[in-house]
């Protein structure tokens, strides 16, 4: 049958819509965060303990948006099987078919509960995130749960890795020569000459970054071409740095979500066709226009309850 405006469609908007909330949740939840913060570091603007920062400034304005996804994409795109008494069973029978965790599985988890409690306590063990990772890899290559060879096939981290690292250098450049700081302060020069100021040219600020996602076809670009000129132009008309810094982080992840194209995971979301592409974008900004209501609204309380 015709698999779009079923429960099919409905389980991936669900599932997409809540990628981009998880990774604005953790620091580690994509790529890009620790870009951003190595950014907003090149314009003096240094969070520290990156890890336990973060998390405090996201977690409830994330855990609350992912709480109420299902219920918006049950609103926007109801299913037609509302009910389902077999799923649990079919569940429980499937982790029996899989069978007890294996010896590398339990590696894993432990491998990585390390370095969790590394990274969220790095300022008091002293110890650099860099150095946890390097560490966690090799108590994986070592205890044989991975082979070099697994790395070496990974051709999307080492890409990553090596765009990363020129973007870094380029942004670095531009703004040791002051083109960052130059025309973040022409833009906000103009924008207080309209009489924003403060909350108003934050907000205008931010539904700008947000909206011209739709012109970019992933979430590198967006971040190594704007992210440094808004947090300063932010900054320039009155928002607090880290503020600025963090507002844009998450805006960032949750803005990839929007299109078909908008981040790495969209493309395979929906490819599986159960969502139209006329919903696909319709969907897009009712969950963008969601995402920045929950943020704006219960953020800046939960950040004015943490200081």
């Amino acid at each position: 049958g015709d698999k779009r405006h079923n429960t099919g469609g409905f389980l991936i908007q669900s599932a997409f819509q809540a990628t981009g909330i998880s990774s604005s949740l953790w620091l580690y939840g994509a790529a890009t965060n620790l870009l951003m913060l190595r950014l907003a570091a090149e314009l003096g603007y240094v969070v520290n303990a990156p890890f336990m920062s973060w998390l405090k400034a996201s977690c409830v304005p994330a855990l609350t948006a992912m709480a109420l996804t299902p219920l918006v994409a049950f609103t926007a795109m109801p299913p037609k099987v509302k009910v389902t008494p077999e799923a649990p069973k079919a569940a429980d029978r499937k982790l029996k078919e899989m069978g007890p965790m294996s010896a590398d599985e339990v590696i894993l988890v432990a491998v990585i509960a390390g370095m969790l409690v590394l990274w969220a306590g790095s300022s008091t063990f002293g110890i650099p995130a860099v150095h946890t990772a390097v560490l966690g890899l090799s108590a994986l290559l070592v205890t044989g749960v991975l082979r070099w060879s697994d790395c070496v096939r990974e051709e999307g981290a080492w890409t990553t890795m090596t765009w990363f690292a020129i973007l870094v250098s380029m942004s670095a450049l531009l703004n040791k020569h002051g083109v960052v700081r130059w025309l973040a302060a022409e833009l906000a020069l103009k924008i207080n000459a309209l009489g924003l100021f403060g909350g108003q040219a934050f907000m205008v600020l931010l539904l700008i970054y947000v909206f011209l996602h739709y012109v970019f076809a992933s979430q590198a670009a967006q971040i190594s071409a704007l992210y440094l000129p808004f947090v300063a132009m932010m900054v320039d008309t009155g928002t607090p740095p880290l503020a600025a810094v963090f507002a844009l982080a998450f805006a960032s992840n949750l803005f990839g979500s929007i299109t078909p194209y908008s981040s790495a995971q969209a493309p395979v979301f929906f490819g599986g066709g159960y969502v139209s592409l006329k919903d696909w974008y319709r969907l897009g900004f009712i969950f963008i226009v969601f995402n920045i209501a929950v943020w704006v609204s219960v953020g800046a309380l939960w950040w004015k309850v943490i200081g």
